[in-house]
């Protein structure tokens, strides 16, 4: 019996032991959780990977040419900035469509004067009413530009005219009027580097006139009828000899002097008056004009009504009718004697075809 109580009492004494540890380390526990700092946690926690920083998105790329509000020609010229003594222009005057048109010497006509309307942007031509037209509808690389009736497709004939002072096709962006072929105007992809796809309203289409400005050139020799100087047989390209026709309205017989620069341009062609030397006999012809070639420059002499080449004065632009072509006398290089083969006037009438 006294076994039985010793093991009673022995199982109470290992119980109290038992919840005696217990307790203190609970407190323990509780002792640690207080000394550690709010929101810390013991327990290891996998170390997270840092997401790569996201890259900002590219900007839209803005279209650095944008269409020029501003551009409001009214019955002005259009220049070629490929070659500023150049204005678009309607090949021989005409009124009905044409393609292509041109672009030739800046004379004073109204073959060369244009208007654009900011509301329907057709540019049209004050001496035939037509408007600037590319040929076809669906306008591609390579198409030629001419005139036609403004009532055609919006397609073929509005225009945009850019802060690159390009001519853009407003239904297709991407093509622009082309002066490379100064004979026929075309489209190209357009490349606001090209000068041959810039045109301005120049501020005065020659530098400085004095003596002709779009003019006819008209000679009185002897007693035979006033014949103009003229540029056989419309050619555009450089030719050894020209002289004299007679009178007519077309551009081969149109001139502009200019006093800056000294050549004789004519209206055609953009080729300029050229001496073939400076000396007795030399023949006169067109060439392309040439800043560095002397023998393009000619000093109009209004005391005497002569034309004198400026680097020998001394040397005169003369008919030579020993130089006959078609029967129209040629001019040679003579020297200067006040005769009537050497006599020149400016005449301003419009003549018939």
């Amino acid at each position: 019996m006294a076994v039985v109580i010793i093991g009673f009492f022995m199982l109470i004494i290992l119980g109290i032991t038992g919840m005696m540890i217990y307790l203190t380390i609970e407190q323990t526990k509780a002792t640690l959780a207080a000394e550690q700092p709010a929101g810390q946690n013991t327990a290891q926690e996998p170390e997270k990977t840092q997401e790569p920083a996201q890259a900002p998105p590219a900007p839209i790329p803005v279209d650095p040419v944008t269409v020029d509000a501003s551009f409001a020609p009214t019955n002005d010229h259009l220049a070629s900035m490929a070659n500023g003594s150049y204005c678009l222009d309607n090949k021989d005057g005409t009124s009905k469509p044409i393609y292509p048109i041109q672009t030739v010497g800046c004379w004073n006509d109204l073959a060369q004067r244009w208007t654009f309307s900011s509301t329907s942007k057709t540019l049209q031509n004050k001496i035939s009413g037509n408007c600037l037209t590319a040929k076809n509808e669906l306008a591609a690389v390579g198409d030629e530009v001419g005139l036609d009736i403004c009532t055609l497709s919006p397609k073929q004939n509005q225009w945009e005219y850019t802060n690159t002072k390009q001519l853009r096709l407003a239904n297709n962006v991407s093509l622009c009027l082309d002066a490379g072929d100064p004979n026929a105007l075309k489209l190209a992809t357009c490349d606001a580097n090209s000068q041959s796809q810039k045109f301005q309203i120049p501020a005065e289409f020659t530098p400085g006139v004095e003596f002709v400005n779009g003019d006819h050139v008209l000679a009185r020799y002897g007693t035979t009828t006033a014949m103009c100087l003229d540029n056989w047989d419309d050619k555009r390209a450089d030719q050894e000899q020209i002289g004299l026709a007679d009178c007519h309205k077309h551009p081969a017989q149109r001139w502009t002097y200019d006093k800056v620069s000294k050549r004789l341009i004519n209206g055609s062609s953009s080729l300029c008056l050229t001496s073939s030397d400076k000396i007795e006999g030399s023949k006169i012809g067109l060439k392309t004009c040439d800043g560095a070639n002397k023998n393009q420059m000619w000093t109009w002499d209004t005391t005497n009504n002569a034309l004198a080449l400026s680097v020998n004065k001394t040397m005169c632009a003369t008919v030579d009718p020993s130089i006959v072509s078609k029967g129209r006398p040629g001019l040679t290089l003579r020297t200067c004697d006040k005769s009537p083969t050497q006599t020149w006037a400016k005449e301003s009438t419009q003549y018939a075809e």
